[in-house]
C-alpha cells in the first residue's frame, strides 16, 4: 500500500522540522526515494 510509504515520509519530514535540521539534500534524497519507488510501481505493472 503506498500510505504505508507516505506515513513513512510524514514522519521523517515532521520530526526533522521538529529540530528545525531539514537540510537541502536531505530533501532531495526522500524526493528521490519517492520517485525512485513511483518508478518501481511504475515498471511493475
Amino acid at each position: 500500500m503506498t500510505t504505508k510509504g507516505s506515513i513513512k515520509n510524514n514522519d521523517f519530514s515532521r520530526g526533522a522540522s521538529k529540530k528545525g535540521q531539514v537540510t537541502q539534500t536531505e530533501k532531495q534524497q526522500a524526493r528521490q526515494a519517492l520517485l525512485a519507488s513511483a518508478k518501481a510501481k511504475q515498471s511493475k505493472k
